[in-house]
C-alpha cells in the first residue's frame, strides 16, 4: 500500500507493519488484506516483515521462526520509532 492505493494484495506468511496518520504503527498478521489494512486507517505498509519488538517487549519465538533464514547473510532492514513517533529505517547490506 502507498497512500490510498494497494500495489500488491500477495499473501504471504509474513507479517504487514502498517502506517497510520501521525506515524502511528500497527501490526497485521497474515490473516489481513490490503483492504482490510487500508479499512483500519493505514496510509502506508511494509509488507514481508517479522517483527522482533512489539510494544517495548520481544515477540514469542513462534513469530520469529517464521523467518528461517534469520541466521544467514543477507541484507536487513530495521524499521523502529521513537517515542515522538519519528520513524528510522535503517538498511544493512549483509553480504
Amino acid at each position: 500500500m502507498m497512500g490510498l492505493f494497494i500495489i500488491s494484495d500477495t499473501a504471504t506468511s509474513f507479517y504487514t507493519l502498517g502506517i497510520k496518520p501521525g506515524n502511528t504503527f500497527a501490526i497485521y498478521n497474515s490473516s489481513y488484506s490490503a483492504q482490510d489494512i487500508l479499512n483500519d486507517g493505514c496510509i502506508n505498509s511494509f509488507a514481508g516483515f517479522t517483527p522482533l519488538v512489539e510494544n517495548g517487549s520481544s515477540v514469542r519465538q513462534s513469530v520469529k521462526d517464521l523467518y528461517s533464514a534469520g541466521s544467514e547473510k543477507h541484507s536487513r532492514q530495521v524499521i523502529a520509532q521513537y517515542s515522538n513517533k519519528d520513524i528510522l529505517i535503517l538498511t544493512v547490506d549483509g553480504r
